[in-house]
């Protein structure tokens, strides 16, 4: 009876002993830094399930089970870092520390071009929205022929069709017309005026690396045209080691057909990008009217890249973006070349758009970096209705030089540009408006004051002198205060301004022969103040 007794306390001691759970406590820190780190996440081994650091950096796994357990730390823009444990602990109330150390590679994809000091987003009082290369890639599937509809995703945002022929498009920005929006291609304006008709319908996603999108008065760093906001659409750069080869074949239930392609590689010394593509789109009557509710459309794009990397502090690149499309709708029976009597009309766009840019970005020091761009673009569209044609060309260009210097309490940056548009019909024809040069003459200045961990202001101001309508004075103020680690607020207000132009988006191509710029037309001007709260946080499945 002894001995049985003492084999049953046994059991019955192993099977505590086997079903006894420990804890696991630790603090994240970053370890450039050495401040908290909230939001990490921590998974613990085979077990199941995950926890984050709460806003001091801290969290507990309880519930661990005898053995060895290796926990796995990770956070967006710092290296993951695994710290193997035996159970029970030596000491079970110790606190360990996880230093994380931030990742370069991985801070590419929060980092945004639009301040121009390329900060994170998260610390930019300006308020930026980005589309990342997830939604990029996925809109490259869905739409791969254009970004508008990318576009219209962004809350705030509408895609607005103006033509129903040419399924021309423009986007508003909070519910100001898309003739208010600046929209940039690698920080650089060349869409505007007679150029910008088509523009967000004759650039395909898949060699884009992100689109960064800021509401409100934006012109003290990019100029006029940016009442109602900025879309800056950023290209596809080459990676050390990273080579890409992407080909798309897309047919929709709309007759819409795409081959595209995207290649690109890089060693120490030079890179390249390389897209191209065919679309092509059927006429069709969708509600069978007798009239096109989508045009026909042949569009061919290419848009090759080279980068040179003489040294580690310069980078050089030179590229090349043409587009050739033609776009033709109306009445279906012309569409099909059977016109009448009683069937004439329809509208047909042809458009060739070639662009040429230079890039050299300079880091003088840990600190300094100088950058130098320029670009020259020419845009000739011809014009063909049943009762007015024009054809015209529009040569743009935009050079810059800017300096931006980092030290632990301001972000400053400073440059002037030289932009400009020539406008020239290249035949006689009935319209009333004249050929136009303008060029402006800008200088800036912008300082991100980081005052506290918590708090960032940033003064700018701008001043524009252009040749027709005068000069301009553009300030401009933002706010950035982080309440929490998980709550931000930013306020910001500014001027800006837009110059007249015939060439308006919704202008139906016949009506051209009846538009003219009288002579006392002067620029529009504008204040606006923007102002939002943000809350953000990573979850996981608890322990």
């Amino acid at each position: 009876m002894k001995q049985t007794s003492l084999l049953i306390a046994f059991l019955i001691f192993a099977f505590l002993g086997q079903a006894q759970k420990f804890s696991f406590h630790c603090k994240a820190i970053n370890d450039a830094s050495g401040e908290p780190l909230a939001n990490v996440s921590i998974m613990a081994g085979r077990l199941e399930g995950g926890t984050v650091t709460k806003n001091d950096g801290t969290a507990t796994v309880s519930f661990i089970p005898a053995g060895s357990i290796v926990f796995t730390f990770t956070s967006i823009g710092f290296t993951p870092v695994q710290l193997k444990l035996s159970f029970p602990l030596a000491v079970p109330d110790s606190v360990y520390t996880i230093r994380l150390t931030p990742e370069d590679k991985d801070l590419d994809e929060v980092i945004i071009s639009s301040s121009r000091t390329d900060s994170r987003i998260e610390n930019t009082p300006t308020r930026v929205e980005v589309l990342g290369a997830e939604e990029v890639d996925e809109e490259s599937g869905v739409k791969p022929s254009y970004i508008a509809s990318l576009l219209g995703d962004v809350a705030g945002i509408q895609t607005q069709q103006t033509s129903a022929v040419t399924a021309g498009t423009s986007i508003r920005i909070q519910g100001l017309p898309g003739d208010y929006t600046q929209i940039l291609r690698d920080g650089m304006p060349l869409f505007g005026g007679f150029a910008g008709s088509f523009s967000v319908l004759q650039i395909p996603p898949l060699d884009l690396k992100q689109i960064e999108i800021i509401k409100g008065a934006s012109s003290t760093l990019y100029g006029g045209g940016a009442i109602a906001g900025m879309i800056n659409i950023i290209s596809k750069k080459p990676k050390l080691g990273k080579k890409e080869r992407t080909l798309l074949i897309n047919q929709s239930t709309l007759n819409e057909t795409n081959i595209h392609v995207f290649l690109t590689d890089r060693d120490k010394k030079k890179g390249y990008t390389f897209f191209g593509g065919l679309s092509y789109q059927k006429q069709t009557d969708v509600d069978k009217d007798g009239f096109s509710d989508l045009p026909s459309t042949e569009g061919f794009f290419i848009h090759p890249t080279l980068y040179f990397y003489p040294n580690a502090r310069n980078t050089i690149s030179v590229g090349i973006n043409s587009i050739i499309e033609d776009r033709r709708g109306g009445d279906m029976r012309v569409l099909i070349h059977r016109p009448d009597s009683a069937h004439q009309f329809y509208i047909e766009n042809q458009s060739y758009r070639n662009t040429m840019d230079l890039n050299w970005e300079n880091k003088y020091s840990e600190r300094t970096k100088f950058n130098f761009r320029s670009s020259v673009s020419s845009y000739i569209r011809n014009i063909s209705t049943n009762v007015f044609g024009m054809k015209a060309r529009q040569f743009s260009f935009f050079n810059e030089l800017s300096i931006v210097h980092k030290s632990p309490k301001h972000d400053l940056v400073a440059g002037f540009n030289v932009n400009g548009d020539v406008f020239k019909k290249r035949l006689p024809d009935s319209a009333l408006f004249d050929n136009y040069k303008y060029y402006t003459i800008g200088l800036f200045i912008q300082d991100d004051w980081h005052i506290h961990p918590k708090f960032t202001i940033e003064p700018g101001m701008r001043v524009d002198f252009h040749n027709t309508y005068g000069n301009f004075y553009l300030p401009r103020l933002s706010l950035l205060y982080k309440i929490s680690p998980t709550l931000t607020t930013r306020f910001g207000g500014g001027l800006g301004y837009k110059v007249p132009s015939v060439f308006e988006a919704d202008v139906d191509e016949r009506d051209y022969q009846n538009l003219l710029l009288a002579d006392d037309v002067v620029s529009e001007k504008s204040s606006g103040l923007n102002w939002d709260i943000n809350w953000k946080r990573k979850s996981a499945i608890p322990f």
